[in-house]
């Protein structure tokens, strides 16, 4: 009876400490979905981004993009098994705009064009590398502000058992003139 206690104790133990979210790393413009796990985070502080505006074309010289560049910082989260697609994306919808972020581009499946993998293989929109899955939402916000506009660039990706999000949020400062 008490290797039973002790084992369910353990595994009880174990699951609290896997399930735990350090929300301190995380960025105090966006908070990760809640529930979720920190599963790669890495920071930099000077980055270079170039972020899709339109659909990304084969040949990824012929694309759209943004080029951005600040102290940056990269998370991949996995959100709490069970939870739905639907539910992520509409929680870090609704957290962007009370944030008073505005959407620079918006895209999912075809409509993110032939050339979305290669930009996040070329490692373009991020410091941690992801796949695109060919048919999850890619976005891309910005807050205008006075020392200089943060943007959020945000995929998610339908995981094993529960969706994951990718964020790149990168801080440019303004310019002294």
């Amino acid at each position: 009876m008490f290797r039973i206690t002790f084992l369910v104790g353990l595994l009880l133990v174990s699951q609290i400490a896997f399930s735990a979210v350090d929300y301190s790393m995380a960025h105090p413009l966006i908070s990760p979905y809640q529930g979720s796990s920190v599963w790669n985070y890495k920071s930099s502080e000077f980055s270079k981004a170039e972020f899709p505006l339109a659909a990304v074309p084969e040949d990824l010289a012929k694309g759209k993009y943004l080029a951005v560049s600040g102290s940056a910082h990269f998370y991949q989260y996995d959100t709490p098994e069970g939870s739905s697609m639907a539910a992520v994306t509409e929680n870090y919808k609704l957290a962007l705009e009370a944030a008073g972020m505005e959407q620079l581009f918006s895209c999912s499946g075809s409509d993110c064009g032939p050339g979305i993998n290669a930009l996040f293989e070329a490692k373009k929109t991020s410091d941690i590398w992801y796949q695109y899955g060919g048919d999850t939402p890619v976005w891309l916000y910005r807050l205008t502000k006075d020392t200089g506009n943060t943007y959020v660039f945000l995929y998610f990706e339908a995981g094993l058992y529960s969706p994951r999000d990718f964020q790149t949020v990168l801080e440019e400062k303004a310019s002294h003139r």
